[in-house]
C-alpha cells in the first residue's frame, strides 16, 4: 500500500498542527520527516524526537501527508475550525531501502519526493545513521567517531586515534553531545575506537562550521549523538561477538507500558583470556589490559504532552599487571580512566507553536596513573619451571604517580516559537567546570621533556543566545542569531552567527554562512607532539587567566546539486584562530613535550580550502567520493609553520553493493598528502672546549641539523579496507532471530604508510619511518532479535 487513508474528525479549536512521527510498532521518532500541507504549500520537518510543527492552520478540511526515506507514507484527512492546538502524530511502516549509505541530508539520490527543506538555514549537517555505521569497514569493530572521518571536512591524525581534527582546529576543539551534554574523551584503547556502542546510536550529526547561535562552545566542529529510544510494542535485543570485545542491547516497553527503556553493554576479553592463559603457561604473554561500557536510556510520558528522557553512560578501561608478570618484569602498575555521563531531559509543547526543552547533566573524565618498580630480598628458589618467592621479602618504590580529572554540571533550556514564516529559538546553558590534573612522581625522566606538576581550577561559564529563521519565500531561508558567553575571569565574548539557503531549482540549493566561536577550556595535550599521533585522549583544564578566552571565526559558501541518482556538494570555507595556547619551543622538534604545562605561548590560526562529496547509485552499487583541499597554518612569535595534523590533498572513496539477497559487500580507498614533519639539513660535529688542555676537541658523534619546522612532507598515504556481511533468519525458542556474520580487513594492501620520521646518526643521516596500521582481519558475529 503507497499511502494509508485515514479521515480524522476533530472538533478541537486548534490553528497550530503540531505531533510527532515514528516508527509503526516500535515507536522510534523519525528526525527529518515531512509533514506536509499541500493545497496550503505549508511544510514542516521533524527535529531530532521527530516533532513538527504547522501553524497558523485555516478552518476547514485538509489533506495532511507524512513522508521519510525508507518509510511508507501516510496521509491524514484533518478538519479543523483554526482556533487552537491540535496534535496529530503518525505512525509510518518501514519501507527498507536495498543498500544504506551516509545521509548527506535528509534523502538520498534516488527519492522521487522533492528535497524537504532543511531544518536550519545555512550548510546543512552531514547525517550519519547508525545502519550506516555498521556497514562501514573500521578498525576492529564499527565505529561511531571514526565513521567521521571517512567526510572531507575531517582529518585523523593517524590510524591509531579516532579523534577528530576538523577544518584546521585540534580534537579539542570540537563540541561533542550525547542526548545533548558534552562528553570528554569518549576513547577506548588510547583511542583506537570509541566509547559508544553503535546500536544504541540513532543517528549522529556533523556540523563542521557556521553553527546556529544554539551550538557551542568550542572553536571548530559540532558532534551531535543522539541514542535511540526503546521501541513501544516489544522487548527486542541485538548485539555481535567480535575478536577482542562482545556487545549486547536490549529495548522495549517500561512495564506498564507507559514509556520505554533502552540498555546496552560492551566488554572486552583480550586481557581476560590472555591473563588465564599466561597463569597456566599456555603463553609467555598477556594483555593486561581491559575495557567495558554501560549505556541506558528511559523514556517516560507525563500527562498529554510532556516526555521525561533518562540517559546515562559509564565506562572503565585500565591495565592490572598479572602477579607472575609482576616478579618477572621486576614492576606493576595500576592505570584506571574512564567517563561518566548523566542526564534528565524534558520536552514538552507548550501550545500555539512553542516547545520547550530543557535539560540537566553531570559529565566527567578521569583517571589513575600509578607505576612501582620492584626490588626482591632474602630466599628465593629457582628451578628450571619457575621460581619460588614465597619467602621473599618484596620492596617497592613508586616510578609513577599521576592523576587527571575534569568534570562539568550542566543545566539549560530551550525554547523555539514556530511561526509562519519565522522560527524564533532562544535559551541558555550554564556550566560548571572542575579540573584536577598532576604529576607527581616520574623516576628516570627528562625533566626538560615533561615535570612534575599540580594543577587544579574551577570555572563557570553562562551562555544565552537568540535566533530567528526566516523564510521570506518558499525557496529562500535566513537565519540570524546572537550568542553570548561569560566565563569570569576569562571574559565575555559576544558571538554573532548568520546562515542563507536559496533553493535554485528542485536539483540546485545554494547555502552560506558565518560566525564566531569562543573556549573556555582547553586540552593541556600538545598536538605537535609525537604522542598526539597514537593517543586521542585529552588532559583537560580550563584556559589560563592570562590567556583569557580563546576565539575563532568562519565562513562558508555551499552550492549543492541533487538528482535522481547523483548528489553533488561543494564547499568553500575560511577560519582564522585567536589564543591558541602552546608549549614553549623545543630544541629539537621530534622531542615536543606531550603536554602544555606551566610555560605557554599564544597563538593564531588560519585554515582555508574546499570540500567536495559526491553520491551516487548505479548498476545497484552505491558509490561516494570525497575531496578535500586544505590550507592550515599556525603562528607564535612571528613564526608562521603547517601543524602536524595538516594533510593538503584527501581522497576518500567508498563502495557498497548488495551481497545475495540479504548481504552487503562495502569498500573504502584512502588517499592523502603526507603530513609534514621537520627535515634533516645537515649533520654537524661540533667542537668542544676542554679547559684543563686549554683547547678545542672535535666530537666524534655528529649531530644532526634540523630545517624549519614541518616544512617537509611525509610520503602518500594510501589505506584500502573491505568489509562484507551477510545475513540469515533462524528460530530460536519461537522467535525470528537475525544472524549477520561479517569479516572485515583494514589496510588489505598492507601498505607501509608512515606514522612519523626521525633522523638517525648510524651509517650516515638517514630518515626512518614509524608505521601506520599494517593489514588487520577481523572477523564477528551480529545478532538481532
Amino acid at each position: 500500500m503507497t499511502h494509508l487513508m485515514l479521515v480524522l474528525l476533530a472538533l478541537a479549536t486548534g490553528g497550530t498542527l503540531q505531533g510527532v512521527v515514528r516508527v509503526e510498532g516500535t515507536g522510534e521518532p523519525v528526525p527529518q520527516a515531512t509533514v506536509r500541507i499541500p493545497e496550503l504549500g505549508r511544510t514542516a520537518v521533524t527535529d531530532a524526537r521527530g516533532f513538527y510543527v504547522l501553524p497558523d492552520v485555516p478552518a476547514g478540511s485538509h489533506r495532511v501527508e507524512a513522508r521519510a526515506l525508507g518509510h511508507v507514507p501516510a496521509v491524514l484527512t484533518l478538519r479543523t475550525d483554526g482556533a487552537a492546538t491540535l496534535r496529530l502524530d503518525f505512525d509510518l511502516v518501514v519501507r527498507p531501502v536495498r543498500l544504506p549509505g551516509v545521509d548527506v541530508r535528509s534523502a538520498p539520490p534516488g527519492d522521487s519526493l522533492t528535497p524537504p527543506p532543511p531544518a536550519d538555514a545555512g550548510p546543512p549537517a552531514t547525517r550519519m545513521t547508525s545502519v550506516a555505521l555498521r556497514t562501514l569497514p573500521g578498525v576492529v569493530e564499527p565505529d561511531v567517531l571514526r565513521a567521521l572521518q571517512i567526510l572531507p571536512a575531517v582529518a585523523a591524525i593517524s590510524d591509531y586515534s579516532s579523534a577528530l581534527y576538523v577544518r584546521g582546529g585540534s580534537g579539542d576543539q570540537n563540541l561533542i553531545t550525547l542526548d545533548g551534554v558534552p562528553l570528554f574523551n569518549p576513547y577506548h584503547l588510547g583511542g583506537i575506537f570509541s566509547a559508544l556502542a553503535p546500536d544504541a546510536v540513532a543517528y549522529v550529526d556533523m556540523r563542521p562550521g557556521a553553527l546556529p547561535a544554539a551550538l557551542g562552545d568550542r572553536l571548530s566542529g559540532a558532534v551531535t549523538i543522539q541514542t535511540r529510544s526503546g521501541g513501544r510494542d516489544r522487548v527486542r535485543g541485538s548485539g555481535a561477538v567480535g575478536l577482542i570485545s562482545s556487545h549486547g542491547t536490549l529495548d522495549g516497553p517500561l512495564p506498564g507500558g507507559r514509556g520505554t527503556f533502552l540498555v546496552t553493554g560492551r566488554r572486552t576479553y583480550l586481557d581476560a583470556v590472555s591473563n588465564a592463559a599466561y597463569g597456566l603457561g599456555i603463553t609467555d604473554i598477556t594483555v593486561p589490559y581491559g575495557f567495558w561500557d554501560v549505556l541506558g536510556r528511559a523514556t517516560y510520558p507525563v500527562g498529554e504532552q510532556a516526555t521525561l528522557t533518562f540517559t546515562g553512560i559509564l565506562n572503565r578501561e585500565g591495565v592490572h599487571i598479572p602477579e607472575r608478570m609482576r616478579r618477572e618484569v621486576d614492576a606493576t602498575a595500576d592505570f584506571n580512566w574512564g567517563s561518566r555521563m548523566a542526564t534528565v531531559g524534558l520536552r514538552r509543547p507548550l501550545g500555539r507553536g512553542y516547545l520547550l526543552d530543557a535539560r540537566v547533566g553531570y559529565t566527567d573524565f578521569s583517571g589513575g596513573f600509578d607505576a612501582w618498580s620492584m626490588s626482591w630480598s632474602g630466599n628465593i628458589f629457582c628451578e628450571f619451571d619457575g621460581c619460588d618467592y614465597s619467602l621473599a621479602r618484596r620492596d617497592s618504590t613508586q616510578a609513577v604517580e599521576a592523576r587527571t580529572g575534569i568534570r562539568d554540571v550542566v543545566a539549560g533550556a530551550d525554547l523555539t516559537r514556530f511561526g509562519l514564516r519565522h522560527t524564533l529559538r532562544t535559551g541558555f546553558q550554564v556550566d560548571a567546570y572542575t579540573h584536577d590534573n598532576a604529576l607527581l612522581t616520574l623516576d628516570d625522566f627528562d625533566s626538560d621533556y615533561l615535570s612534575p606538576f599540580d594543577q587544579a581550577g574551577r570555572l563557570a561559564t553562562a551562555a544565552a543566545y537568540v535566533e530567528d529563521q526566516w523564510q521570506p519565500t518558499a525557496a529562500v531561508q535566513l537565519r540570524g542569531g546572537l550568542r553570548v558567553l561569560h566565563a569570569g575571569r576569562l571574559g565575555t565574548a559576544w558571538l554573532p552567527r548568520v546562515g542563507a539557503r536559496w533553493q535554485a531549482s528542485r536539483t540546485v540549493a545554494l547555502s552560506a554562512g558565518a560566525g564566531m566561536y569562543a573556549q573556555a577550556i582547553r586540552s593541556m595535550k600538545d598536538d605537535e607532539a609525537v604522542t598526539a599521533s597514537l593517543v586521542a585522549y585529552d588532559i583537560f583544564a580550563t584556559r589560563p587567566e592570562a590567556a583569557g578566552l580563546a576565539n575563532s571565526a568562519d565562513a562558508v559558501l555551499g552550492v549543492e546539486y541533487r538528482g535522481q541518482d547523483l548528489l553533488l556538494r561543494a564547499e568553500a570555507y575560511a577560519r582564522t584562530l585567536d589564543g591558541l595556547v602552546m608549549g614553549p619551543e623545543p630544541d629539537d622538534p621530534l622531542e615536543v613535550p606531550p603536554l602544555v604545562v606551566d610555560g605557554f605561548r599564544l597563538a593564531e590560526g588560519t585554515a582555508h580550502g574546499m570540500e567536495l562529496t559526491g553520491a551516487w547509485r548505479a548498476w545497484s552499487v552505491d558509490f561516494g567520493a570525497a575531496y578535500a583541499l586544505a590550507w592550515t597554518r599556525r603562528t607564535v612569535n612571528g613564526v608562521t609553520f603547517v601543524p602536524r595534523f595538516d594533510r593538503r590533498h584527501r581522497v576518500d572513496l567508498t563502495a557498497g553493493r548488495p551481497f545475495g539477497d540479504t548481504g552487503v559487500l562495502s569498500a573504502r580507498l584512502a588517499l592523502a598528502s603526507g603530513q609534514p614533519y621537520t627535515p634533516v639539513v645537515g649533520l654537524a660535529a661540533p667542537l668542544r672546549f676542554r679547559p684543563g688542555q686549554g683547547e678545542w676537541e672535535q666530537e666524534y658523534v655528529g649531530r644532526v641539523v634540523l630545517g624549519e619546522p614541518n616544512s617537509a612532507r611525509l610520503p602518500g598515504y594510501l589505506r584500502l579496507d573491505v568489509a562484507v556481511r551477510r545475513s540469515f533468519e533462524r528460530r530460536w525458542f519461537g522467535r525470528a532471530l537475525t544472524l549477520t556474520p561479517y569479516l572485515q580487513v583494514v589496510n588489505v594492501l598492507n601498505t607501509h604508510n608512515a606514522l612519523v620520521t626521525k633522523p638517525e646518526l648510524w651509517g650516515g643521516p638517514r630518515l626512518t619511518y614509524w608505521p601506520e596500521l599494517p593489514i588487520l582481519p577481523s572477523v564477528g558475529v551480529e545478532w538481532r532479535f
